[in-house]
């Protein structure tokens, strides 16, 4: 069993197509307390294009898997406005993930993007860093699904 320290995954500051600043950073078991609300917020359509079927609420192996990181074979990224609207229900409106697959090159993707904050290019900003992150962790190849 190794004892080597699992590399650190930093947040990081990006700004969208309209200038809005967003903080993209590690998922953290705690913003399971957003998870409701986040689901609340997106549109039959976003969840069918998700999930590939209808999903009528998170189970909590839906959430599990959304929240939990592993190094950089798993990795969990949940992206927050700079400065959060008063009437946001919840201040994560991203989550971006990928899981290392059974051929260690290869990685499956996946990012949901509220529908509120769809077009503003939120999820070119998480997917460039997931990108990146894959490749520090050895990934040549990502899929999604």
């Amino acid at each position: 069993m190794s004892t080597a320290p699992k590399p650190a995954i930093r947040a990081t500051c990006a700004r969208l197509r309209d200038g809005t600043q967003v903080i993209v950073r590690p998922a953290r078991q705690d913003d399971a307390r957003y998870a409701d609300a986040f689901f609340q917020w997106l549109s039959e359509e976003t969840k069918r294009l998700r999930f590939m079927y209808r999903v009528k609420e998170l189970t909590p192996e839906i959430l599990a898997a959304a929240l939990t990181q592993d190094g950089l074979k798993r990795v969990a990224l949940v992206v927050e406005p700079a400065q959060q609207a008063a009437d946001d229900p919840t201040p994560v409106v991203a989550i971006g993930r990928y899981v290392s697959s059974e051929d260690p090159a290869v990685c499956e993707l996946g990012i949901t993007v509220v529908d509120p904050w769809q077009g503003r290019g939120v999820g070119r900003v998480v997917l460039a860093r997931l990108l990146a992150l894959a490749r520090r962790g050895g990934s040549r190849f990502m899929s999604a699904g």
